[in-house]
């Protein structure tokens, strides 16, 4: 995933070390973050998530912490009622999504 970093130069995040800020910081497990082409990103959670509104301020700061201390700022993590998206040939929950440019 690359973002804009405070020199205005690309960053480079891998998707598993955010997944895991996530995991570890705010402790949510079933979430999705859709990375925008504008780089702002999507916050979805499962439906299973107790307490939603405790847990994407959680997720909020837990990425806005992992991003700060690897030179990134001033991105967006927006939340989404939305459900998140399964693969539909295993089921399984990507964790982070690239969303393609339209």
């Amino acid at each position: 995933m690359g973002l804009m970093g405070l020199d205005r130069q690309p960053v480079t995040i891998l998707p598993l070390a955010l997944e895991t800020a996530i995991e570890e910081q705010a402790q949510v497990a079933q979430f999705q973050i859709l990375c925008r082409p504008d780089g702002q990103l999507e916050l979805r959670l499962e439906a299973t998530v107790p307490d939603a509104p405790a847990a994407v301020r959680r997720c909020r700061r837990a990425v806005r912490d992992f991003l700060s201390r690897h030179g990134v700022a001033n991105v967006t993590l927006r939340y989404s009622a939305q459900a998140p998206v399964r693969r539909a040939e295993s089921g399984k929950l990507p964790r982070v999504v690239h969303v393609a440019p339209p």
